[in-house]
């Protein structure tokens, strides 16, 4: 996960992992660019984690429920975003 600013553009890239092989990969121009670079990590956390949910529920309708016991780790650049994302802290100051 990363992004990469290029003066006011962005651009966002996330890769997904299943047995220790790139499953997705996504790179794209973050439409909407944030107010910090922590502002764009954090949104683009949630566009894998959508990513991430859709992949689990896909493995489960396929039988493969075993697969997906346990949490998915996710893996990110950004300190600041990790932190919001593990505590659970997003208020409007910090947004």
């Amino acid at each position: 996960r990363g992004d990469i600013q290029y003066g006011m553009k962005a651009i966002e890239v996330h890769i997904v992992f299943l047995c220790n092989e790139s499953l997705i990969w996504s790179s794209k121009k973050i439409k909407h660019v944030g107010m910090s670079s922590a502002h764009n990590a954090y949104m683009q956390l949630c566009e894998a984690t959508k990513c991430i949910v859709w992949l689990r529920y896909m493995l489960k309708e396929m039988g493969l429920s075993r697969w997906v016991h346990e949490p998915t780790l996710m893996l990110g650049d950004n300190d600041v975003a990790t932190t919001l994302c593990r505590n659970d802290i997003i208020t409007l100051g910090n947004y």
